[in-house]
């Protein structure tokens, strides 16, 4: 059960927009199939009812059901498809959350939800997704959570709780100075701004040295000072920005990343690197296929040629990349 709305800003209007839609559809629904009644009533509520009757149609259950157990299609990886909304999925609404120490991933392929285990599951082990990605800030990601009744525990939400008020106020000075200064380097990528920019980002990484692993608030400057570097002609410098931050978070599992990965093959592509820029786009290939197709047991060129034709379907903008990098049936074929 899903509410789309397609729009070229997700805004809280939006939002509510989503849930009184997806309510309604609900509602609709089960008054049309009752029989479903029972499994979205076992859902989570917040009403803490002692009886509930699970063969007749409740809008203010149906509401706090969706308040606490709907998705927002925020994930979707089909670039062609602008689509906000939110949707009722029944069984991913019983895994929990973790900010950083999620054991399963989610995304959405247009509006179909896929669920997939980040690493071997042990017999027990609870499932933990996150609700709301961990390079938001604590501001952020606290208030919708306890929107929801979740106060997390997680090492992040612990380290980012327990930091005295004089580095929490620095950090917001070191952001609201990165904000001013990404607008002119958009404009003009002068060498004085860039020095600024990666000043504050240093300065920023400080603030967590005791703890870099779980320092996300560089993540989006970095990957803009890359971008400045390389407009400003030194795409190495920008080279090794962007492969720096990769190597301190290949194994976070945020958007973001994916993107790092792909300007580190558009640069090697415009340094005529041709193996360096396949060899990164092997990488952000898996990361972005596998979770689909899951990983390559045997045939590695069978699965490699269903990876790039996935790949190109999932995010079309890819087509002009994989053409400069296969550029001849010959590398086609080696693919």
């Amino acid at each position: 059960m899903k509410s789309h709305i397609q729009n070229d800003q997700t805004t809280c209007v939006a939002s509510s927009l989503c849930t009184g839609e997806l309510i309604t559809q609900i509602t609709q629904k089960l008054l049309e199939e009752p029989y479903h009644c029972q499994e979205v009533y076992e859902l989570y509520n917040g009403l803490n009812l002692n009886k509930i009757n699970k063969n007749l149609v409740n809008v203010d259950i149906i509401g706090n059901i969706v308040k606490y157990n709907s998705f927002a299609l925020d994930n979707v990886i089909v670039e062609s498809v602008n689509l906000s909304g939110k949707g009722l999925w029944i069984l991913p609404s019983y895994f929990n959350h973790s900010c950083i120490d999620g054991n399963v991933t989610r995304f959405f392929l247009g509006d179909l939800m896929f669920m997939r285990s980040l690493r071997p599951i042990l017999k027990g082990e609870e499932l933990l997704i996150c609700y709301r990605s961990a390079d938001s800030s604590y501001e952020i990601r606290s208030r919708y959570l306890k929107s929801i009744g979740i106060d997390c525990q997680c090492r992040l939400c612990k380290l980012d709780k327990s930091e005295a008020p004089k580095t929490v106020h620095r950090r917001t000075q070191l952001l609201d100075t990165v904000e001013k200064l990404i607008k002119p380097l958009s404009n003009d990528p002068d060498s004085s701004l860039i020095k600024r920019l990666e000043k504050t980002i240093f300065e920023l990484h400080d603030l967590r040295k005791e703890h870099p692993e779980l320092e996300f608030d560089t993540l989006a400057p970095s990957k803009i000072l890359a971008l400045a570097y390389r407009e400003n002609g030194n795409q190495s410098k920008a080279l090794s920005i962007l492969k720096e931050v990769y190597s301190s978070y290949k194994n976070v599992h945020l958007e973001i990343i994916n993107g790092i990965i792909f300007d580190i093959v558009l640069l090697y592509i415009n340094l005529k690197q041709m193996e360096e820029a396949r060899k990164w786009f092997d990488i952000v290939l898996k990361r972005l296929v596998e979770p689909i197709l899951g990983k390559c047991m045997d045939d590695e060129d069978k699965w490699k040629k269903e990876a790039l034709y996935l790949a190109e379907k999932i995010i079309p903008a890819l087509n002009s990349t994989v053409k400069q990098l296969y550029n001849d049936n010959d590398n086609m074929e080696n693919a």
